[in-house]
């Protein structure tokens, strides 16, 4: 089973209710934005509930009488439900638009909202530290990658793939770079594209890096050992801010 780790004080203190109602007959929501662990959650705590899509209330309504620990998805895509439905029952419902979990929150017991990464600074650092060590293994690399400007945006999902991504591009030699390069370029190059927007594909990274390396137009023209103002022209044509 894939453990769920956490060192926020909100998620500890959801843990601790959800334990709580491992104890009793009531029915809860759980509810957040997409990929923020609430399935992980929930099948560290109730490992051995049946799990079942909460659109077919047929479904779940024979669920009902023949397990005692059941889970729904999809509770916000769901059809309507009353409260009946769910008493003396231990339900677990998932939810993953908080605005819509609102608006069926007195069907149950009790509402936990599982806050987003960007919310929760202690998790991000803790994944970050447990992808790259995954990443590196199964990569095959020890080299050192930066870990700047990670991707949240999709919570747990995109900060996996901004990982992996980081690691397998930082273990590429010169000759590697230069294979992916030519198959992208032989793939996209046709009769629409033309010179100036293909070399966008490797000259605008190296000017971004660049500037961002050496935070100087005049050290930066210096090290590509082109003149200042070839330089500063660029950076119009290309959109660099």
């Amino acid at each position: 089973m894939e453990n769920f780790n956490t060192s926020s004080p909100e998620i500890i203190k959801i843990q601790k209710g959800l334990r709580l109602t491992k104890t009793l007959l009531v029915s809860s929501l759980v509810a957040g934005e997409k990929h923020t662990g609430k399935k992980t959650l929930i099948k560290n705590i109730f490992p051995d509930a049946f799990w079942i899509d909460a659109r077919d209330i047929k479904e779940v309504k024979r669920a009902l009488e023949l397990h005692q620990e059941v889970v729904l998805t999809n509770f916000d895509k769901s059809l309507p439900y009353n409260e009946s439905d769910f008493y003396s029952k231990r339900v677990v419902a998932i939810c993953d638009d908080p605005t819509i979990a609102k608006k069926k929150e007195s069907l149950f017991s009790f509402v936990y909202l599982l806050p987003s990464l960007k919310d929760r600074p202690e998790d991000v650092k803790i994944l970050t530290k447990i992808f790259l060590n995954e990443a590196k293994e199964i990569i095959g690399t020890n080299i050192g990658v930066n870990m700047e400007n990670l991707d949240i945006s999709q919570n747990i999902k995109s900060l996996k793939k901004c990982i992996y991504k980081k690691v397998f591009s930082s273990s590429l030699d010169k000759n590697e770079i230069k294979s992916i390069l030519y198959s992208y370029l032989y793939d996209v190059l046709d009769e629409e594209s033309g010179y100036r927007e293909l070399i966008e594909v490797f000259e605008k990274p190296l000017i971004e890096a660049g500037l961002k390396k050496y935070r100087s137009q005049l050290k930066l023209a210096s090290i590509l050992k082109i003149n200042r103002n070839t330089l500063r022209k660029k950076i119009y044509e290309l959109g660099i801010d």
